[in-house]
């Protein structure tokens, strides 16, 4: 087969034509750009001609095909009105027989017979497998130096039934670009109004009066957040929060970047991007009826065991070579998110004072927002840094979000233990003034 693909709209073609007709200069075409390719003695193009001839003897004719182009008339897109066979059979005026195709947003060369023998000689040459095609490709992502692949292709508007006929692709990486900047750290400011949202003044009949000035207004909000303070654990809880909301905007925001880099089409891509978010609502429900089951003082436990199951399915995805099984640890890492979820309210509302509960709330939530929505802009920052080296790129741009949940797992383990030995401490003074009063 003739020729290649090229970048859209540039121009630009590769390609080589192997067996009887090797010898014509049309070898030469495919490697020349179309103003810049030599032809052999005929007529000069008119300056408003359709088809940019690219080369023509008394056998073939290789013509540049822009992209939006079909080859020929056909069923499928039943309203294209621009066909390179008929324009072309219309430029030359004479008749012309169709070699191969391109497809319609492909821009490239084609290659067509100008009499009936070198249509068939073109046609064995394609039956007999003596054909090369060439496509020189823009892509998205990080190909690999070298992928070869060798799978069987049917035809669009072939019958069910039809075999599937034999296909072989080498791909070669030629150059590597990429942005200087992965990701705007801008995005991190949507965390302040979260703060205000998740803050909330006491309801009037909790004893505190009405602000009649703008300064009570803020003394009150000074006492409220001061109230926020008093809880236990505060601190410890802020930073759990903080490291669990981090894997929320981290994931959320460079999954597409990742499934497109493992290979997912865009369909694949849109309903693998919400199973996590179904599997997230499902895990919250779920959690929500384990913490009521469980003993108060057990409870950040589930962070202990969610955190490391979030963090052993992220492993498990950025290591496993078949994409369909990391993406459904992704899915599973969602899952033990939505487990942890409802533990970090159910926390704040036993260590808070009952009138500051919504403020700690606040606090603790608005500032773990802050803080996590910085991780998006790590996260880029580490996979530009690490792009080219073993082991870096999307690896080690996720292997932050198993750090994160590595904080969580000790936040939990410390919540538990200190809530243990709360729990001892009080049964002690319990027996203590049992005794006394005995």
């Amino acid at each position: 087969m003739a020729g290649s693909t090229a970048l859209p709209n540039t121009g630009v073609v590769h390609g080589g034509l192997h067996g009887r007709w090797a010898d014509s200069a049309y070898t030469h075409a495919l490697m020349f750009q179309p103003s810049s390719i030599p032809s052999p003695a005929q007529p000069p193009e008119p300056d408003d001609a359709p088809l940019h001839i690219l080369w023509r003897d008394e056998h073939l004719v290789a013509v540049y095909k822009p992209a939006g182009w079909l080859v020929h008339r056909t069923g499928l897109d039943a309203h294209e009105t621009r066909f390179v066979l008929q324009t072309l059979r219309d430029q030359l005026g004479c008749h012309v027989y169709p070699a191969h195709r391109l497809d319609k947003g492909t821009c490239g060369v084609l290659v067509m017979a100008l009499h009936a023998q070198a249509a068939q000689r073109l046609g064995q040459a394609f039956a007999g497998q003596e054909v090369r095609k060439q496509y020189l490709a823009l892509v998205r992502g990080w190909l690999p130096d070298a992928v070869e692949v060798d799978h069987a292709l049917r035809p669009d508007d072939a019958p069910e039934d039809a075999p599937a006929q034999p296909a072989q692709t080498s791909l070669r990486c030629l150059a590597r670009l990429e942005w200087p900047e992965a990701f705007d750290p801008r995005h991190a400011a949507i965390g302040i109004p979260l703060v205000l949202a998740f803050i909330r003044m006491p309801r009037v009949d909790t004893g505190m009066p009405r602000p009649r000035s703008l300064g009570e207004a803020v003394g009150q909000v000074g006492q409220i957040v001061r109230g926020a303070m008093h809880t236990r654990y505060l601190v410890l809880v802020a930073v759990l929060s903080a490291a669990f909301f981090s894997y929320l905007w981290g994931s959320s925001n460079w999954l597409p970047a990742y499934l497109e880099s493992r290979g997912f089409s865009l369909r694949e891509m849109g309903w693998l991007a919400s199973l996590p978010q179904y599997a997230t609502v499902l895990a919250v429900l779920v959690g929500g009826i384990v913490i009521d089951r469980l003993p108060r003082r057990q409870v950040p436990l589930i962070f202990v065991g969610g955190s490391l199951g979030l963090a052993l399915a992220i492993w498990l995805a950025i290591h496993m070579d078949d994409r369909y099984a990391a993406a459904y640890c992704l899915i599973a890492a969602n899952f033990c998110w939505g487990l942890m979820s409802p533990a970090i309210p159910s926390t704040v509302q036993y260590c808070a004072r009952p009138e500051h509960v919504a403020s700690a709330y606040g606090v603790v939530n608005g500032t773990a927002t802050l803080v996590a929505g910085f991780m998006p802009a790590l996260m880029g920052a580490v996979i530009g840094w690490t792009s080219h080296s073993a082991g870096g790129g999307f690896v080690a741009g996720f292997s932050l979000l198993v750090g994160t949940q590595l904080v969580v797992m000790v936040c939990g383990l410390v919540l538990w233990l200190r809530e243990r030995g709360r729990g001892t401490d009080s049964a002690s003074d319990a027996r203590d003034r049992s005794a006394r009063t005995a």
